[in-house]
């Protein structure tokens, strides 16, 4: 049989022991009480000679530690033959603080280039580091991104926040939390705000460590930048106009085309509208709007 239970393994640093947060003893586990075991397949059959992995799935509701067997019952076993049975032995834990946070698979789908180091000189990531995701499209926006953190344990306890990638000095640092120290009541929880500027197309990163001083405890993160240019252009790279004579204005109609799954915002700068000395000017139809995803916009 194929289980997803893994009873030896030691439990995050994150999370606390289970005997700290559960007022219930071993023995108190009755079994009207939810079953926080699933089986899959629940049922089935089986030819001569073949052979079926089934599948455990722990989803616990409460801090405990559960022992179960679980027993698979064949109507036309042979009479001297024993039921197959396995014990199931899991362990439910509770954090001291959960992140609110949709994560990024950066690191988990392999997207990231293995020749990168992490903190330490060509050191790999920690395998508990949480990815924080900001996908830009083009340069010199800001995006903020904000999430909670939850205290679901008895004690209110303080955080801070602690940049650990390299700094180049006078270089601006693209990633700034406006708030690296805070605190979080017991059962509540408090926004946390990450803001990221992009200075270049490219991917960027910033190694970061949440830290709650009471428990001595430390996450990492990964704050990871994806900076893209926009797919928004002219069809044609230039424009001729016809001759006209003084003071008799000339025109021609060109198109802006969005390739871009989004809408997206357009603008003239004016002083790119005039001649050299100022002499003659353009006038641009609109010089500003929005252009909606995959289609185009008559400039004239």
């Amino acid at each position: 049989m194929k289980t997803l239970l893994n009873t030896s393994a030691p439990g995050s640093y994150l999370f606390s022991r289970a005997a700290e947060l559960s007022d219930r003893s071993n023995d108190s586990w009755a079994e009207n009480d939810y079953l926080p075991f699933r089986v899959e397949p629940e049922r089935g059959f089986l030819r001569p000679e073949e052979c079926v992995n089934v599948k455990v799935i722990f989803s616990p509701l409460d801090v405990f530690n559960y022992k179960a067997k679980l027993s698979c019952i064949i109507p036309n076993l042979h009479p001297d033959q024993k039921p197959a049975e396995i014990v199931i032995k899991a362990r439910s834990l509770m954090p001291y603080c959960y992140f609110d946070i949709e994560e990024s698979d950066y690191l988990s789908n392999g997207r990231r280039n293995p020749c990168l180091g992490g903190v330490g000189f060509n050191q790999p990531p920690d395998p508990q580091t949480k990815v924080l995701e900001f996908n830009v499209m083009g340069v010199g926006v800001t995006t903020t991104k904000k999430f909670n953190i939850i205290n679901p344990t008895e004690q209110n306890y303080s955080f801070s926040w602690r940049c650990d990638s390299m700094v180049t000095k006078g270089a601006l640092q693209p990633f700034h939390c406006p708030s690296l120290d805070g605190w979080v009541e017991s059962g509540k929880q408090t926004e946390i705000q990450f803001s990221f500027t992009a200075q270049d197309v490219g991917i960027f990163e910033s190694f970061w460590t949440f830290c709650i001083l009471e428990h001595d405890i430390e996450t990492p993160f990964l704050l990871l930048g994806v900076v893209t240019e926009p797919s928004i252009g002219f069809v044609t790279s230039h424009v001729n106009l016809t001759p006209t004579l003084k003071g008799i204005k000339t025109s021609k109609q060109i198109s802006l085309n969005n390739n871009e799954d989004v809408d997206m915002s357009f603008s003239f700068d004016p002083n790119s509208l005039f001649s050299d000395e100022h002499l003659e000017h353009l006038s641009i139809n609109p010089a500003a709007g929005i252009i909606p995803a995959h289609s185009e916009q008559p400039i004239e």
